[in-house]
Formats: C-alpha cells, structure tokens, sequence
C-alpha cells in the first residue's frame, strides 16, 4: 500500500467534487471505502486548491470557463457567484499547468436490475460505434495504530450502450473485488452470447473490460 502524491490526490480530488459523498473522514474502522470531501482533501495537501479551472458544459449545451470552488454537490463560479449543481452539468474539463482531464457525469447502477442509481464522475476509455466504456475512480484508507492514514485506489468499469440511460458496472467492486464478473457480464450482454461464452471459458479474461467492449463492439453491436 502506498502514500499518495499530490497528483494522485488531485486525481481523488476531481473524481469527487460533484458526487454525494460524506462531509469528512469517517474513523470507525482500521480498513474502509471513503470518499472524501473538498475540505478533507485539502487537508492532505501541501497548497490550496479550492479554485480549480474547468470548463463546464451544461445540460442545455452552454458551457463556462472559469475557476470555480466546490461546495458539496454544487460548483461555485468565482467571476459571478453563480452556483452550479451536479443535476445540472453534463461534462466538464479540469485544467492544470501540464494536464487536460476531461470528465462525463454519468448515472451509475451495479447490476441491471439495481433499483436505485446514483451520479458519478467518470472518464471515458472506450467510445466505440455502439457501446462506451467509462472508469469512475474510488479510494479507500487504512488508519494504523500510530495514528498515521494510507491510501489506496482502484477504477470501477462501467459500460453503457449507445442511447442507454444508466452505465452498468462490469469490474471490480469493493468488498467483492473481481468476483461476480462473470455474471454481470451474462447478465448485461444478453444479446452477444458469443462474448458471455468467451468470458466464461476465459478466453477473454474477465477483468480485461477494454477487451470486452471491444469484442462487443465488433461482434454484437451491430
């Protein structure tokens, strides 16, 4: 396990400015999924960087540059005190001085027949001619006994079939890990029975989801 630097804390940090996580850090547990708050984060870092640059796209198709503040689930632009909700945004870019990251805010579901849904921030691997492929990054601590935090990381895949509503997840899901693949993938891909065979059989491997949706996409999608 490691220490993160502050890029990935800045990676952390945009992967969950607009999603509705906890307010703070919570300690109950030496091992635990967290999602962080703006301020937390802030906590971690050697400078501010509650002002962040971005290009957000709306729902209705405007967009604003500016340099905006987190609160929550809403952006603040600075250049008017406009607030922004989650509900609202579309896509957004995320400028530093070396990078370009840009972001889709996606409705989430685990399996098919999740009932509820939640929204995310999520960046797309794969825009193929009938289906999309989207990683959405979590984290998770460990508090040690002198009192000092670690950090770890992983990206959920989720795919979405063009003209769907929700993306569906197909990898790795904390507590499970990699187990049930194999069945989201049967479950989701009903129409591509060659694909389930192959995942099955292993002659795709199952945490491979650029694979998958590749295969998909030049085989079933059509």
């Amino acid at each position: 396990m490691k220490l993160l630097s502050q890029t990935e804390l800045l990676n952390i940090f945009m992967m969950t400015l607009l999603t509705n996580k906890h307010d703070c850090v919570k300690y109950k547990t030496q091992n635990m999924k967290t999602k962080f708050s703006l301020i937390t984060l802030l906590l971690f870092s050697y400078n501010s960087y509650s002002q962040l640059k971005l290009n957000v796209i709306f729902n209705d198709g405007t967009e604003k540059m500016d340099y905006y503040e987190t609160e929550g689930d809403e952006l603040l632009a600075l250049s008017n005190n406009k607030r922004f909700h989650i509900d609202e945004i579309k896509e957004l870019t995320y400028y530093t001085e070396k990078d370009t990251t840009h972001y889709y805010v996606v409705e989430t579901k685990t399996y098919v027949e999740s009932k509820k849904s939640k929204k995310d921030i999520a960046r797309k691997a794969y825009d193929g001619e009938n289906i999309e492929l989207y990683y959405i990054y979590y984290n998770w601590t460990k508090i040690h006994t002198n009192s000092t935090m670690s950090f770890n990381s992983y990206d959920e895949a989720f795919v979405r079939r063009k003209g769907e509503e929700f993306v569906y997840n197909i990898g790795y899901i904390y507590g499970a890990g990699y187990k049930g693949i194999k069945k989201r993938v049967k479950e989701y891909f009903t129409d591509c029975p060659k694909l389930v065979e192959k995942v099955k059989q292993n002659k795709i491997k199952k945490n491979n989801s650029l694979e998958i949706v590749k295969y998909y996409d030049e085989n079933c999608g059509k």
